[in-house]
């Protein structure tokens, strides 16, 4: 941890200031990155993850909120001024959404990643394979066709 990457995280949101301390709001996007440094991955490219991960899901979860927001309004509230006694019923129709969300987002996330390591996987050994018959034809235009 450099300066500059406690600044970034702070800036993230993955670290808070607290006096003199720092408070992580959240141990568990903290304990994946520290798993993600451990094998390797330097802690700004980590910080990288968390930033896009911040971003995307963000814009998910917007939508999300919005899109059963505007079902649920529709449903107990159409065309008029929610009351004031229906709004605890919504915003706790609205909180019982949020673990539905997050096992969608797991879901679609565990496929894409899948997907994904299988393209990226592939393409490492189309690459590989290519090296290996780059270094074939080396050998051979080397030693000729009939070989040493």
């Amino acid at each position: 941890m450099t300066p500059k990457t406690i600044k970034r995280a702070l800036d993230l949101g993955v670290l808070e200031r607290d006096g003199l301390r720092f408070r992580v709001p959240s141990p568990r996007l903290l304990h994946a990155g520290v798993e993600l440094v451990k094998l390797g991955m330097s802690v700004g490219a980590v910080l990288d993850i968390a930033e896009n991960l911040r971003d995307r899901i963000g814009d998910v979860a917007e939508h999300m909120v919005r899109q059963v927001s505007d079902h649920i309004i529709a449903e107990h509230a159409p065309g008029t001024v929610i009351q004031s006694e229906e709004v605890a019923q919504i915003a706790e129709l609205i909180r019982r959404v949020r673990p539905l969300a997050q096992q969608a987002v797991d879901a679609v996330l565990a496929q894409e990643m899948a997907h994904h390591l299988t393209n990226v996987m592939g393409d490492h050994f189309a690459d590989a394979m290519e090296h290996l018959r780059n270094e074939d034809q080396a050998t051979q235009d080397t030693d000729g066709p009939h070989g040493p």
